[in-house]
């Protein structure tokens, strides 16, 4: 019986780490790069995307402004493997969340 509860525990333990990304904070061209897909109106309905974003092959940083209490927060996803870079935008107000891309560097 606690053989099963440990491997049980375990399979949660890497479950949970597949899915962990790095948290940092975006650099200032990074920072641009989100901003200048706001400010030209890139992050709308058709440019949404469904890409399964895993940590294998992104980079992860966030952007977020304490000063506006919006409740918005952009994380900027960057490929590893290619120049393609997703933005998600959580609403932290109602917890929704919408991914646009991909788009390129």
């Amino acid at each position: 019986m606690e053989l099963m509860r440990n491997i049980l525990i375990f399979s949660f333990l890497i479950s949970f780490n597949s899915f962990a990304f790095e948290l940092v904070k975006c650099n200032e061209s990074e920072m641009d790069f989100i901003l200048n897909k706001l400010n030209t109106s890139k992050l709308i309905k058709v440019n949404e995307s469904n890409a399964q974003l895993t940590s294998k092959d992104h980079t992860m940083c966030n952007l977020n402004n304490p000063i506006i209490l919006d409740g918005l927060a952009y994380s900027l996803y960057k490929n590893k493997n290619n120049d393609l870079h997703y933005i998600t935008v959580y609403n932290g107000l109602d917890g929704s969340s919408k991914t646009y891309g991909p788009f390129s560097w």
